[in-house]
């Protein structure tokens, strides 16, 4: 960055007296321009523009002889000029991407002033460049600062290359007439600040989110003239860095940021921009894992065909999308949506069994948001619509009984489901409801005796009693 050089108050004063008259002088020497009309105007008189790419308009009015004009040449730097061509009142024409205002390559004291000016009132400095340049001491880049910065350009450093594209470009025109005269040579100036390159970012047709691979592509437009030197990118949204060398194609599974921008030959680099403003790039080929499903809450058995299925599975990249159901691992019904965001779905669906009493299988699957489906997992329940029946009573398996012997008593039934007895001796419950399916009875007394066994499930319930004669034991002889 620039050196300060110590300035003598005096010597501060007669730069700041002499600006004033470089001021003055300026203004005499554009006045002719404010009362006639000039013969060549660039972008019609503008002052500034971001491209290369411009419109030269052009008059005759103030050009001696100019009715006789037949044909014009253009110049970048006064030196070297185009083919004559017929003249036109417009002519598109490129400056010259390599700014200085003398156009032999090297920064002068003109160019330093235009470069010098451009920076005070365009460009926000570093503290240590802010410290070197800031000859008042004001924390800021001013016009004085500026005038320190030219001639120090142009003085110290008079070969110093111009490697910025912000100062001024020079385009410069004389005519020809049917008599083969030329007329003089005129010039009109424009301030080029180019605009940084322009990227833009493409991928190939498809979502964001898939199971397959994607691959993007990055394209730069430069309008400085000087062209695009660089393009870098980053896939994990930190700071750009991989150079860009043709598309890229993501096939590992992943969440991808992208990042991007461009530099121009001129040093300038564009924002940096993201791929996707509201989106990710993901890319999931593995379908929703741990997936499970409960019938009515983990129940073995059930007496109606209408149960509740609890089901849950994960996915850690893209989230749960859709459920299929089936009774048979084939015939899938039509699939259920789950709730928006990852795992925050509907964990609860009513479903119907097969008919018939009997073991039931309910199967689900899972898919996630870029398609991919799970396996097939699944979950038994039983069936029983019909209460039980006892089909008969066994009571010490049809022998005679005798007081004080121990005799079994046992119903015979046929069911599917979860059961539950209760045995009764007399009117007198003898054992109140469990599983245990038999009762140890020993008979005290001689007699009739009534017997009632009771058995219920899910579907209901059923009971059956018997009379039993318990005999006197004989006296054996003596």
């Amino acid at each position: 960055m620039f050196q300060k050089e110590k300035v003598h108050p005096h010597h501060f004063y007669r730069r700041r007296q002499s600006t004033r008259v470089s001021l003055l002088a300026l203004f005499f020497c554009l006045l002719p321009a404010l009362i006639f009309a000039a013969p060549l105007k660039i972008n019609n008189d503008s002052q500034y523009t971001n491209s290369t790419a411009v419109t030269l308009n052009l008059s005759l009015q103030d050009i001696p002889n100019g009715n006789n004009v037949s044909q014009m040449s253009f110049s970048n730097n006064n030196a070297s000029w185009t083919t004559p061509e017929s003249y036109n009142s417009t002519k598109s024409w490129n400056l010259s991407p390599q700014g200085n205002v003398t156009g032999n390559g090297k920064v002068n004291i003109g160019d330093a002033m235009f470069i010098a000016q451009y920076l005070a009132g365009k460009r926000q400095f570093t503290p240590e460049q802010l410290a070197l340049a800031d000859v008042n001491q004001n924390n800021k880049i001013d016009i004085g600062d500026s005038m320190f910065i030219a001639q120090y350009l142009a003085r110290i450093r008079p070969s110093l290359p111009l490697v910025s594209g912000e100062a001024q470009r020079t385009v410069y025109v004389k005519f020809k007439d049917k008599a083969g005269n030329w007329s003089n040579v005129y010039s009109d100036t424009i301030m080029l600040v180019p605009l940084p390159p322009t990227t833009t970012f493409s991928k190939d047709e498809g979502s964001n989110w898939r199971n397959t691979s994607l691959t993007f592509a990055l394209t730069s437009v430069d309008s400085s003239g000087a062209g695009v030197d660089k393009i870098y990118y980053s896939i994990d949204g930190s700071s750009p860095s991989i150079l860009y060398t043709g598309p890229v194609t993501f096939s590992k599974e992943g969440i991808y940021d992208v990042k991007f921008y461009a530099v121009d030959k001129l040093g300038q680099a564009e924002p940096i921009k993201s791929a996707l403003k509201y989106d990710y790039i993901i890319i999931d080929k593995t379908p929703p894992q741990k997936g499970s499903i409960k019938i009515n809450n983990g129940s073995q058995h059930t007496n109606s065909r209408s149960v509740v299925l609890d089901l849950s599975a994960e996915d850690s990249l893209t989230g749960m999308s859709e459920m299929q159901n089936s009774n048979e691992n084939a015939n899938w019904d039509n699939p259920k949506d789950y709730r928006s965001g990852p795992r925050d779905y509907d964990t609860q669906r009513n479903w119907s069994l097969t008919l018939g009493d009997g073991v039931k299988t309910v199967y689900v699957r899972f898919k996630d948001r870029v398609g991919n489906w799970s396996n097939p997992v699944s979950a038994t329940i039983i069936l029983d619509t019909t209460p039980p029946q006892i089909t008969s009573l066994n009571v010490a398996n049809g022998s005679t009984l005798y007081e004080n012997d121990e005799a079994i008593i046992s119903p015979q039934i046929s069911d599917l489901s979860f059961l539950e007895y209760q045995f009764n001796i007399d009117g007198v419950i003898k054992q109140a409801w469990s599983e245990k399916n038999n009762y140890k009875w020993v008979p005290a007394s001689p007699g009739r005796h009534n017997i009632k066994v009771e058995a219920k499930d899910i579907s209901g319930q059923d009971n059956k009693w018997m009379d039993v004669y318990v005999f006197r034991k004989p006296i054996e002889p003596l």
